[in-house]
């Protein structure tokens, strides 16, 4: 009994061993994730490809979007420089195949071929439709991307979309390798490259121009587009966000009105911010925009020319803030570029993007503070319903896990030192009430005086008709 009951447990420890030795090692160089569950439950369609597949997470293999890649590829081919054959680029994917693995943090089951023929068609349909996009006279007449007519760029705008979602990639390096074949006398093929994807999604972007991007090494087209809209945490470290921003110019308390001396509930601010000097990593919450336009903080829209989306500072009593596109294509890229954060390495990204979706959650709380955003340029939007705008801050900050230092705790704690102060909120005051009573007043007299004139006339009517 005992013997049999040892054997079982050899057997059974020879199966684990086995097991172990077949888990798939974890790569820390992966930049390529399946979206966790946690954010793809209720928000599969912000993850989910509508018109094409890219890379080994997504495979597709018979339908009407693998023919028109084929069609990409064999046109891409009808590119390659004399002497260069279709032998020679499977090659150089060959040479990649180990490093290309290694970006997905899943591990792929293709085999060999089936892996390098997925690169192929699909890092070459890319290429193809860059520069398709770019010399849109080229564009074979029955391509169904380039339609002319009612349907014009309809199904563009859906390949665009699924071209950055976070699980439809290929590595930066593949399409550059690719690229080379073809533009052997450019000076600076990589750099081409890049300008020609900054290019294609520009016309979906956040903002009204894609920042240019120089000097980077982007991993896929995502985190292109993200270094585009967002900086890097060592590219401009303490600059950012008010951090360095010149002090306030000094307020004439003087000429304001002496009533200011009866608010007796004033906060020693400098002892509040002093017991909090030594962390930083812990932000104010910020006050909503309504609340901050009480305070008698001014909103207006960022003055620096190829801002990031989060180049926002604060000073002199206004809250400079980058204009924000929103469009139909707006929900998807933000959250695939939450997702990007989170399953990176804090390293490589920070908290930058999770730290602008926290701070504009709290300053857009209702439809007051939208309208705020609206009227003073800080919100452009394609949508049928601003509240979108609302909604979709919202819904990414409750997902969003910050787990790091939030990039506005400077920010947000000069918008609360000038809140709290005697002279802000009392000078606000003073000027809308002052405007407002008068024009209520000026109203309540001409309504007075309309009514007597009314009532007078309607006697000598009546005593007239009297008399007759």
């Amino acid at each position: 009994m005992a013997s049999s009951s040892s054997s079982d447990a050899s057997r059974l420890a020879n199966t684990i061993r086995k097991d172990l030795a077949d888990l798939p090692l974890v790569n820390p160089s992966a930049s390529i994730y399946k979206v966790p569950k946690e954010l793809q439950t209720g928000n599969e369609k912000y993850f989910t490809p509508k018109t094409v597949s890219i890379g080994p997470l997504h495979v597709e293999t018979q339908s009407s979007m693998h023919v028109i890649k084929t069609r990409y590829l064999n046109s891409f081919i009808s590119r390659l420089p004399q002497g260069v054959l279709l032998e020679d680029v499977i090659r150089v994917l060959q040479g990649l195949e180990e490093s290309a693995r290694g970006c997905y943090a899943e591990n792929i089951s293709l085999t060999c071929d089936e892996f390098i023929r997925l690169m192929l068609i699909d890092g070459c349909f890319i290429l193809q439709l860059l520069w398709r996009y770019g010399n849109k006279k080229e564009a074979d007449q029955g391509d169904p991307i380039f339609l002319k007519g009612r349907a014009k760029w309809a199904m563009l705008y859906n390949l665009q979309q699924d071209l950055l979602l976070l699980e439809n990639q290929l590595p930066f390096f593949v399409l550059f390798s690719l690229y080379e074949l073809i533009l052997v006398q450019e000076c600076n093929p990589r750099q081409a490259l890049v300008d020609s994807v900054i290019n294609f999604f520009d016309s979906i972007a956040p903002t009204k121009k894609l920042r240019p991007v120089t000097n980077v090494e982007p991993k896929h087209l995502l985190d292109l587009v993200m270094f585009s809209l967002f900086p890097r945490p060592s590219l401009e470290p303490d600059s950012l966000h008010g951090v360095n921003n010149p002090p306030e110019s000094p307020l004439n308390v003087e000429a304001l009105p002496k009533i200011g001396k009866s608010l007796e509930n004033s906060v020693d601010i400098d002892r509040v911010f002093l017991e909090t000097s030594n962390h930083r990593e812990n932000s104010v919450d910020v006050r909503s925009a309504s609340e901050l336009d009480l305070s008698g903080v001014r909103f207006t829209k960022c003055i620096k020319e190829n801002s990031y989306l989060n180049d926002i500072t604060f000073r002199d009593g206004v809250l400079y803030v980058p204009t924000v596109v929103l469009l139909d294509s707006t929900a998807s890229l933000f959250w695939n570029l939450l997702a990007l954060e989170q399953c990176s390495d804090s390293k490589e990204y920070g908290c930058v993007f999770i730290s602008y979706i926290s701070f504009m959650d709290n300053l857009i709380c209702d439809n007051k503070d939208v309208e705020i955003f609206t009227r003073n340029d800080l919100l452009l939007s394609w949508v049928n319903d601003a509240k979108e705008f609302l909604l979709l801050f919202n819904h990414l900050a409750l997902a969003a896990d910050m787990d790091g230092i939030n990039e506005f705790s400077e920010i947000s704690r000069q918008l609360e030192r000038y809140c709290r102060s005697n002279v802000h909120p009392l000078r606000a005051y003073i000027a809308r009430n002052y405007f407002e009573v008068r024009w209520d007043l000026m109203n309540t007299v001409m309504l007075f005086i309309f009514t007597v004139t009314q009532t007078i006339f309607a006697i000598l009517d009546y005593n007239r008709k009297g008399k007759k």
